[in-house]
């Protein structure tokens, strides 16, 4: 079994695989994400979607034209300056590109000499809708490679990987991001910690419950882009509801007020700005997913705390609670122990630091997670357990275990809903990271499974991969299956 450690490879600088990036690292715009080694499904885009496991009505979205670029930048900037273009599709150079064959006969129909190299050549007369004559012969593939083209889309919520030798690679829009203009890497915190929201379409005024000088708040919103589209919550919203206060009893606790006034018993109002929580981030994510066959229900909430230990990566808080915009439903074991939160947040060295005793940093317990565990025995594939299959793989091929040699027991936070330490997420390499978003928003991207398969899995292995003690090396496997671990191609 070849074994592949990653995080030393000269490939992957500050152990990073380079599988997507979003402009806030100098790179490309920041008004589009960039997703190599993947492409829009075709022609469908679904709107008006519960995240949940029922089929979403899908809408026919067919793609806007094709346009002949030289760089993918170009591409962005097609896709930016006009209105209904969601996503752009960018197909390098090469013998298989889909248009090579019209764009030999334009160059031939035109008599431009080199027109396919010539920087907006072939737009120009593709735009013109040059006749093509009737009997002019295919010429020959010419030595060099075809012209690259840029493909334009109304939505493309669902991409699918697009191994070689296809070489397309995705633009999609996201954002905007609050405050505006700030990169991750600028922001200040006011506490020693971030509470991480991943938002679809659930209420949020459990905010006004939420006392301020706890965390600062991250929220990431997923949207279904789309034209004319507007997203449930936006980062002003959030702001107004951190405004108001609904506060019952002398023990501060989070939970759903009523839409129909003021609690009796409790006080309501605005607050001093003083005792406000405080948002530090705000971002707008495409629900990638969602689309995709069932069962339905997207990438989920790791989708966003991916995101969020990418975008921060060297900007994180000592400690990060990560949760749902919906825990509530459920019970949220942090925001029954609000009072205990802000005092070992206080001393959060105590509780997330370093360990005396061994050097390291101190691992995910019951006791600092602020979650509620699960502890199930059936993990095995004689028990039927439905996530098997996939957690498997990635034990298999990610954290070098033998599936049918490991105990039964699965231990997971419930909702993926937990506290950790900047330490032990630091601790993990971050092409980790960028592995694992990437097969949470990228279709196929590894066994052939759906985003939503790789969300569920992740959930129930949040304390795998993040413990210090089992090892992150790829291992190809002998039919090579776990080399999708490598995440995309680099370029």
């Amino acid at each position: 079994m070849t074994a592949l450690r990653t995080s030393g490879t000269a490939a992957a600088p500050n152990g990073s695989l380079g599988l997507r990036t979003t402009g806030l690292d100098g790179s490309g715009s920041s008004a589009f994400d960039y997703t190599p080694s993947a492409k829009c499904a075709p022609g469908y885009a679904a709107a008006n979607i519960a995240e949940n496991d029922k089929e979403p009505p899908l809408t026919r979205q067919p793609s806007i034209g094709h346009h002949y670029v030289v760089h993918r930048d170009e591409c962005e900037v097609l896709c930016r300056n006009h209105h209904e273009c969601v996503a752009a599709e960018f197909h390098h150079w090469g013998p298989r590109s889909r248009f090579n064959q019209h764009a030999r006969l334009l160059a031939r129909a035109t008599k431009v000499k080199n027109c396919a190299s010539q920087i907006g050549c072939m737009q120009r007369y593709s735009d013109l809708k040059v006749p093509l004559p009737k009997a002019l012969p295919l010429p020959p593939a010419p030595p060099t490679p075809a012209l690259p083209t840029c493909v334009l889309h109304r939505g493309c919520l669902q991409r699918d990987s697009a191994p070689a030798p296809g070489r397309v690679d995705v633009m999609h829009r996201w954002g905007p991001t609050w405050p505006p203009v700030t990169p991750p890497s600028s922001v200040r915190w006011t506490t020693n910690a971030s509470l991480v929201v991943v938002s679809y379409d659930a209420p949020l005024d459990w905010l006004a419950t939420l006392p301020g000088g706890i965390a600062d708040l991250v929220f990431y919103q997923k949207h279904n882009y789309r034209a004319g589209s507007f997203p449930t919550n936006t980062a002003r919203k959030v702001l107004n509801m951190l405004r108001r206060e609904v506060r019952c009893g002398r023990v501060p606790r989070l939970f759903l007020p009523s839409i129909h006034g003021c609690p009796r018993g409790c006080h309501c109002g605005e607050r001093e700005p003083a005792q406000q929580p405080q948002l530090a981030y705000f971002a707008l994510l495409p629900n990638y997913g969602l689309t995709h066959r069932k069962p339905f229900g997207g990438s989920r909430e790791p989708y966003g705390f991916l995101q969020y230990l990418l975008d921060f990566w060297d900007n994180l808080p000592p400690v990060t609670v990560l949760t749902q915009d919906d825990c509530l439903k459920d019970g949220c074991s942090w925001g029954n122990a609000l009072t205990q939160m802000r005092l070992m947040l206080q001393s959060w060295p105590k509780f997330w630091g370093i360990d005396r005793l061994t050097g390291a940093p101190m691992p995910i317990t019951p006791e600092n997670c602020l979650c509620r565990i699960y502890n199930e025995n059936t993990f095995a594939k004689d028990k039927r357990y439905y996530w098997y299959r996939w957690m498997s793989f990635v034990q298999q091929h990610l954290l070098g275990t033998v599936p049918e040699n490991r105990s039964t027991l699965v231990h997971w936070p419930q909702d993926a809903t937990f506290a950790v330490s900047r330490l032990v997420l630091r601790s993990q390499p971050r092409w980790m990271y960028e592995a694992l978003l990437r097969m949470t928003t990228v279709e196929n991207a590894c066994f052939n499974a759906g985003t939503i398969h790789w969300a569920h899995s992740f959930e129930r292995l949040w304390f795998e991969l993040l413990d210090s003690k089992v090892p992150k090396i790829v291992n190809a496997g002998p039919d090579g299956k776990g080399m999708c671990m490598l995440g995309a191609r680099r370029l």
